[in-house]
């Protein structure tokens, strides 16, 4: 039988979502919690990738058990076995030839962010951005521009990919308030996909990077050594949808 979890977690103190050898990661404690409940050896297999510092409200992941399962107890006993940074929320059964990451259709992340003095209380869930001027209106101008299907081979730090770097991000909306919030929706998103864009917007609203250079970018230019990721800690992945919802 298979199961479909959704998990959410701060990613404050893990080296990402995806098991890797001598790091805490999200998948590694997922594993370890589920092999305790299920008295074996369970691998579990994620939607997709976080990485270090990024945080989540609907990662999925899936494993397969020999019997069925009672989905309240099973989800209870994996917490109990979880650090109190990461929680499963929910738990399905499956068709068995389910695939958690390529039956996903699309993806939902959020970027918070303030621009001015820092709060550190917010730190972990909050980008504090702390700069000389900041245009919000050429932030927004610019963010606007990668709604849509590109060539995003200039924002990501893939070698390689079997796509060619092409991209759909079917909408963008920006939430302006003490804090500003950059909610994407997409069919998928490479690594630091997310990242760069907010790093590029970063800079057109700082002046040191124009609409045009973006626009040359999104054309599949090479990305410049001055683009940068925008830090991790207000990147949050927020849905996996596995239904048509564009």
């Amino acid at each position: 039988m298979r199961y479909l979890g959704t998990v959410a977690y701060l990613g404050t103190a893990y080296h990402g979502f995806e098991r890797q050898k001598g790091f805490r990661t999200i998948q590694g404690e997922l594993d370890r919690a589920a092999s305790i409940v299920l008295n074996k050896e369970t691998k579990v297999h994620g939607a997709g990738r976080t990485d270090a510092g990024v945080h989540a409200k609907g990662q999925r992941f899936a494993f397969d058990s020999g019997r069925i399962l009672d989905l309240s107890k099973t989800i209870n006993g994996i917490n109990k076995a979880l650090e109190k940074d990461i929680r499963v929320t929910n738990l399905i059964q499956v068709n068995d030839d389910f695939d958690v990451r390529r039956d996903a259709v699309a993806k939902r992340y959020s970027y918070t962010f303030h621009v001015g003095t820092s709060n550190p209380l917010e730190l972990p869930l909050v980008s504090q951005i702390e700069c000389k001027s900041f245009d919000m209106d050429k932030f927004i101008l610019c963010i606007e521009k990668f709604k849509g299907k590109h060539n995003f081979n200039a924002f990501t730090s893939k070698e390689s990919d079997p796509f060619d770097y092409v991209r759909t991000i079917y909408d963008i909306k920006v939430e302006k308030g003490n804090n500003t919030k950059v909610v994407f929706v997409g069919d998928g998103f490479m690594r630091y996909q997310v990242r760069f864009m907010i790093g590029a917007s970063f800079k057109v609203a700082q002046g040191s990077l124009s609409l045009g250079e973006v626009d040359a970018l999104l054309d599949g230019g090479k990305r410049p050594k001055t683009l940068f990721a925008a830090p991790p800690n207000g990147l949050v992945l927020e849905e996996v949808y596995y239904e048509k919802i564009y």
